[in-house]
C-alpha cells in the first residue's frame, strides 16, 4: 500500500462529542504502516489487571497475543505514569485500581508465524487492509456494559464489524458489552461489504481477495439460506447481530468466534470448488448454535460439536441443491473410511483433548456417531422421530445462560425425553468407548431415507 495521509493523533480530551463510556477504545491506522494498529484504551483494570488472555493459549505462542505488543504504556486520569508489570501470562499488573489510559502498538504479524492451523484467521493483512478479532487487538480490563470503539483510518478505508453504529460516520461503534468486543471480528480497509437483515439480526459481510469478491452474491445466498434452515432446526434464531468475513488465504478454512464467522478462501474459486466452499460456510453457520452451548467439558464434546455440524451441513447442501443424493452418500462413505482408519485405539471423547491431532476421529467419527444416533432413533421410533426433533430441546436446555451443563449423560437424557429412544448404549460403546461402528448397514439405512 503506497498511499499516504496526515494522521491526527487521538487524545481523549480532544473528543468532547463522545460520551464517556465505561470502556473506550480508539484504533488508529497509518496507511504507510499497514501492519500496525495504534490502540488507545480508557478502561478500569480487571481482576488480573490489563490482559490479552482470551483463547491466547490456542495460538501455540508462549505469550499469546502479547507477542505482538510494542511500547505499552499506562497513565492515570491526571496523565501520570502508572507502573505496569507484565506477569508472563498475558496480563499487566498495576499499582492502581482506578480508570487508566493504556496506549500500545499491536504489530500485525500473526499470519507470518507458524502457528497452529487456522490461527491466521485471527489477524491477517493484505494490500486491501487488515482483519482482526477483538481478542487479538484490544486489551481487556474490568467487564463493562457500556463500550465505544472508534477508528481513525486512511480516507479510503472503511470498517465492517457486527456492532451497532454510534453516529453516522461509520467509524464509531457501541458494542453491547465487552464480550461483544472480544468475541467479534472486524475488517478494516478497502474491502467490500454487504449488510442485510434476517428477523431482528443484522448480518454484516466483508470480502477481500478476487475469489471471495467474485462469489459474494452466491456466498450471501448460501449463508442466508443456511441461517434460515438452522434457525428452523433449532427453533430459535441466533442472538444478536452477526458478521461473516471471507478473505484471501492460502487454503480454504474457517472458524467461529462468538457471533463472527471468519473464513479464508483461495484467490481463484472455479465452479468445481464452490461445493467445498459452500460446505465450509454452512458448517460454520451451524456452529453459531452448537459451539456456544454450556458444556460441562468442551473437549469431551468436540465429537458432538464438529460431528453434528458435519452431519447437518451435508443435508443442507442437499437441500440447497448443491449436492445430489448420490454424491451425498459418496461423501458419507468416504468419511466412514476415514473414521474406520482412525478408530479403535482412542475414544472420541478422549480425542477431543487434541482434536486437530485426531481430526478424522473427531470430525469423521463424530459424523458417523451422529448418523448412528439418527438412524437408531428413526428405526426404534418406527419412523416417528429423528435427531432433528431433539435439536430445539438441546439448544433450549443447554444454552450459555442455562445452569445444567451438556455432557454425555444429559445429552442421552434429552434424546430419550424427546423421542422415547435410549441412545446411552451407542454413546457408551462408540463415543466414550473404543468399539468401532460398523457403518455399512447405516449407509443402507441412510440411502433409504433420501
Amino acid at each position: 500500500m503506497r498511499t499516504t495521509m496526515v494522521i491526527i493523533l487521538f487524545a481523549a480530551n480532544l473528543l468532547p462529542s463522545m460520551v464517556m463510556a465505561e470502556s473506550d477504545y480508539v484504533v488508529q491506522i497509518n496507511a504507510d504502516q499497514p501492519r500496525r494498529a495504534q490502540v488507545t484504551a480508557s478502561i478500569e483494570p480487571g481482576q488480573h489487571g490489563l490482559c490479552f488472555i482470551r483463547s491466547a493459549e490456542d495460538t501455540g505462542l508462549t505469550h499469546g497475543w502479547t507477542t505482538f505488543i510494542h511500547k505499552l504504556s499506562v497513565t492515570d486520569p491526571d496523565g501520570r505514569s502508572v507502573n505496569a508489570a507484565y506477569d508472563g501470562e498475558g496480563c499487566w499488573r498495576l499499582n492502581s485500581t482506578g480508570r487508566v489510559t493504556v496506549s500500545y502498538t499491536m504489530l500485525l504479524l500473526h499470519d507470518k508465524f507458524p502457528n497452529m492451523p487456522g490461527d491466521d484467521e485471527l489477524a491477517y493483512a493484505g494490500d486491501w487492509g487488515q482483519f482482526w478479532t477483538g481478542r487479538a487487538l484490544f486489551i481487556e480490563g474490568k467487564p463493562s456494559a457500556a463500550v465505544t470503539v472508534e477508528f481513525l483510518l486512511p480516507p479510503d478505508w472503511a470498517v465492517t464489524a457486527p456492532w451497532p453504529s454510534a453516529g453516522n460516520t461509520g467509524l464509531i461503534f457501541a458494542p453491547t458489552d465487552t464480550d461483544a468486543v472480544f468475541d467479534s471480528g472486524l475488517m478494516l480497509g478497502k474491502h467490500e461489504s454487504l449488510k442485510f437483515s434476517r428477523g431482528n439480526a443484522v448480518i454484516h459481510m466483508g470480502f477481500n481477495g478476487a475469489g471471495p469478491r467474485a462469489r459474494r452474491a452466491e456466498l450471501r445466498e448460501i449463508f442466508d439460506r443456511s441461517l434460515g434452515s438452522f434457525t428452523d432446526l433449532h427453533a430459535a434464531p441466533t442472538v444478536g447481530d452477526l458478521a461473516v468475513f471471507l478473505g484471501k488465504g492460502r487454503v480454504l478454512g474457517g472458524g467461529v468466534i462468538g457471533n463472527t464467522i471468519s473464513m479464508l478462501v483461495v484467490d481463484e474459486v472455479p465452479d468445481t470448488l464452490m461445493p467445498m466452499l459452500a460446505y465450509i460456510v454452512i458448517h460454520e453457520v451451524f456452529h453459531l448454535w452448537n459451539a456456544n452451548l454450556n458444556y460441562a467439558n468442551q473437549e469431551d464434546m468436540y465429537w458432538f460439536t464438529e460431528g453434528f455440524a458435519e452431519y447437518f451441513s451435508h443435508f443442507e447442501l442437499l437441500q440447497q441443491g448443491i449436492l445430489e443424493g448420490k454424491t451425498l452418500l459418496g461423501r458419507f462413505e468416504e468419511r466412514a473410511g476415514k473414521y474406520a482408519a482412525a478408530a479403535g485405539q482412542l475414544s472420541m471423547a478422549e480425542a477431543g483433548q487434541k482434536k486437530l491431532d485426531h481430526y478424522n476421529l473427531i470430525y469423521s467419527g463424530g459424523m458417523m456417531a451422529t448418523l448412528a444416533l439418527d438412524m437408531h432413533i428413526l428405526k426404534t421410533s418406527n419412523g416417528r422421530h429423528r435427531m432433528a426433533d431433539v435439536m430445539p430441546a438441546l439448544y433450549t436446555r443447554f444454552g450459555v445462560e442455562t445452569e445444567v451443563p451438556l455432557d454425555l449423560d444429559t445429552f442421552a437424557a434429552v434424546i430419550e425425553e424427546q423421542t422415547g429412544v435410549d441412545c446411552s448404549g451407542i454413546l457408551r460403546r462408540y463415543v466414550t468407548g473404543t468399539e468401532v461402528l460398523i457403518t455399512a448397514p447405516l449407509m443402507e439405512q441412510l440411502a433409504g431415507t433420501l
